[in-house]
């Protein structure tokens, strides 16, 4: 699949909707949209499932349920390709519902039109890309944060203004003081001593 390539799943029993949906999608410039489509729920979750599309279009038809439905099972999934939503109906409080769901965006199908169509799915793609960024980022942080809660050496995370944000065990081991003890305050404060060398404090802070 080239980059310009866009494989996309509609999820909706009606036809003429998939025919409405090309026709608009073909009016994008730039891009190729490659429309798939499935009629049931039971297949439209296993689709979401496999993530083998870059984008899904979701049709509503007379109801949410097939909303809540996929949305509810979205997290335990793993699902994180974005979900675009066409309704028949959609007035302002479905659509705030929908997007505090997890929707990457819901439109009317009776708007459909090439410029908002657009709009829509490179903010859902975007949406996607930022969501993904940051489950990779919470992965790592928490890698970090088990290692650094394993090692032997004293580890302090601080502030821009060097204020103790969080403290490993070993801190807590070695100098006696626990993070709710010591979080907000400089290490300077508590740590150094009337006695204390200032040229080693200095050094120490350079490394």
């Amino acid at each position: 699949m080239s980059a310009s390539s866009i494989r996309s799943l509609l999820i909706s029993a009606d036809s003429g909707l998939r025919d409405r949906l090309g026709e608009t999608l073909d009016q994008i410039p730039g891009k190729t949209y490659r429309v798939e489509w499935v009629d049931s729920l039971r297949d439209a979750i296993g689709a979401l499932t496999r993530q083998e599309y870059d984008l899904y279009f979701v049709a509503l038809n007379g109801g949410q349920d097939e909303a809540a439905t996929i949305l509810e099972q979205a997290p335990a999934g793993g699902w994180a390709k974005p979900i675009i939503f066409l309704s028949e109906h959609m007035g302002p409080e479905v659509r705030c519902q929908l997007l505090r769901s997890g929707a990457a965006g819901c439109l009317r199908q009776d708007q459909l039109n090439a410029a908002l169509l657009e709009y829509a799915i490179e903010h859902a793609l975007e949406f996607a890309r930022a969501t993904r960024l940051l489950h990779q980022s919470e992965a790592e942080a928490k890698k970090l944060a088990l290692v650094a809660g394993r090692t032997e050496n004293l580890v302090i995370i601080s502030d821009p203004e060097g204020r103790i944000e969080w403290v490993n065990e070993a801190f807590t081991r070695i100098t006696g003081y626990t993070l709710q003890e010591v979080q907000g305050a400089k290490p300077g404060s508590f740590l150094q001593g009337p006695e204390t060398d200032g040229a080693t404090v200095a050094l120490e802070w350079k490394k």
